[in-house]
């Protein structure tokens, strides 16, 4: 119900006494179906109803990650308001605000960034980890800048030509896995 935003149907389960926080078999409950679709609604009603906001996957993602991103800024001040973790790592040492960074979603990041998230994190235990916007010709742009964009800095300290070397790599890497059959189009 979470998932489509039935509202009514939510509100009647509650009524019932279904369990807000039960996960299916993929850690997802129904606040996390709600905030990664967009569902503000579900999502206010579900944490009236005691939702716990940071309920994470058991990968570490929690709905506002998930909320992120897909750019559902709206749901993500939400969460915040109920006291979601802004800075929370999922089991990759990633946060919200690097998320939304990896699907470009720009008003999503403006947002966490108002409400007080931390612009950087920690990737793994030792690996520094920052976020770049920078302004192109079609628009802002977000990256995620790890150990390897900073050795490239130190080489040609332009960020336009560490994200051209990282964007280099990625076509390779892609390329080789297409080559080795990894590759699902």
């Amino acid at each position: 119900a979470a998932q489509n935003d039935h509202l009514e149907v939510i509100r009647c389960l509650i009524e019932h006494d279904a369990a807000v926080e039960l996960a299916d078999e993929g850690g997802h409950t129904p606040l996390w179906q709600a905030a990664q679709n967009g569902h503000l609604n579900a999502v206010r009603c579900l944490l009236e109803h005691d939702a716990a906001v940071d309920q994470a996957r058991p990968d570490g993602v929690t709905p506002l990650m998930a909320a992120a991103m897909d750019g559902h800024v709206e749901v993500l001040r939400c969460l915040a308001e109920h006291g979601a973790d802004l800075n929370h790592t999922d089991n990759r040492g990633w946060t919200a605000a690097m998320d939304a960074a990896s699907e470009g979603q720009a008003a999503a990041i403006r947002a966490l960034a108002a409400l007080g998230a931390k612009p950087t994190a920690s990737v793994a235990d030792t690996t520094p980890a920052g976020l770049l916007a920078l302004q192109l010709d079609a628009g802002r742009a977000f990256r995620i800048a790890l150990t390897n964009f900073y050795a490239v800095m130190r080489y040609n300290p332009r960020v336009y030509y560490a994200m051209a070397v990282g964007e280099l790599a990625e076509g390779i890497s892609r390329a080789t896995d297409h080559a080795a059959g990894r590759f699902t189009p």
